[in-house]
C-alpha cells in the first residue's frame, strides 16, 4: 500500500516556500471552529462526550431522541440552531448525556437547569455533569417535574440569562415545578457581564482552579 503523504521535512519545505513568496498560512475551517470551542472553555472531554463535531460554519451534534443538532458559530449570519435531517425533536425536548440519572444520584438530588447548549456544554466543563437543558429558551417541557422527579432530583438550579427571555424562562421554570416537592434555587449571574450575559461567558471569565 502506497502512502501518499509528503514527509513532514518536504511539507515544511513546501510552506516555507510558499510564505517566502508572500503566502499566507491559512487553518482549516474545521481548526478553526475547535479553536472556538476552545476559546470558550469547551473542555476535549466535553467535546469527546457529546459527540460535537465541526460541520459547514458550526458545529453537529446527536441528541437523546435520535436527531442531530447543529449551531451556527455566528449566529449574525443565517439561523442560529438547526435540524439536520427529519429527526428533529420538539423545542420542549430535554438534552443531556446517558449518565445525568447517576450525576443526580451522586450530588445528592441535585441538578443544574441550563439555558442551552452551549451552557450545558460550559457546566460539563467546569465539572457539573448532573445537568440538562431545552432546545429553546421559550418551551418547557410539559413533563419536566416528571422527569426530574424520575432521577431522584430533589435540588434544581437555574441561572437565567440576563435579559427578557431569561426572565420568562424562569418564570414558567418555576410554574413547571410548583408542587412537585422540588426546591427551585435560581441564581443571578454577575451584571458585570452585560446585557444577554449568560452562563457560558461566566465560564469563560472563570479563573479559579
Amino acid at each position: 500500500m502506497t502512502d501518499n503523504k509528503l514527509p513532514r521535512t518536504k511539507t515544511e519545505s513546501l510552506i516555507k516556500t510558499a510564505h517566502d513568496l508572500g503566502g499566507v498560512l491559512v487553518s482549516s475551517p474545521e481548526h478553526t471552529l475547535t479553536q472556538r470551542l476552545q476559546e470558550r472553555r469547551i473542555s476535549p472531554e466535553t467535546i469527546k462526550a457529546f459527540d460535537i463535531q465541526p460541520r459547514a460554519n458550526g458545529w453537529q451534534y446527536p441528541t437523546p431522541g435520535g436527531g442531530v443538532r447543529w449551531k451556527n458559530a455566528n449566529p449574525k449570519n443565517g439561523p442560529k440552531y438547526a435540524w439536520l435531517d427529519d429527526k428533529s425533536e420538539k423545542a420542549s425536548a430535554l438534552y443531556y448525556l446517558d449518565d445525568l440519572a447517576l450525576s443526580v444520584q451522586s450530588s445528592g438530588g441535585a441538578c443544574y437547569l441550563a439555558s442551552g447548549e452551549p451552557d450545558l456544554w460550559a457546566l460539563r466543563s467546569a465539572g457539573i455533569t448532573n445537568a440538562l437543558c431545552h432546545f429553546s429558551e421559550t418551551a418547557i417541557n410539559p413533563e419536566l417535574a416528571e422527569k426530574l422527579q424520575s432521577m431522584g432530583v430533589l435540588d434544581l438550579f437555574i441561572f437565567p440569562d440576563l435579559d427578557d427571555v431569561g426572565k420568562r424562562q424562569a418564570g414558567k421554570i418555576a410554574a413547571a415545578v410548583q408542587d412537585s416537592g422540588i426546591e427551585l434555587h435560581c441564581k443571578r449571574l454577575p451584571d458585570d457581564l452585560g446585557e444577554r450575559g449568560d452562563l457560558g461567558k461566566l465560564w469563560q471569565r472563570y479563573t479559579k482552579a
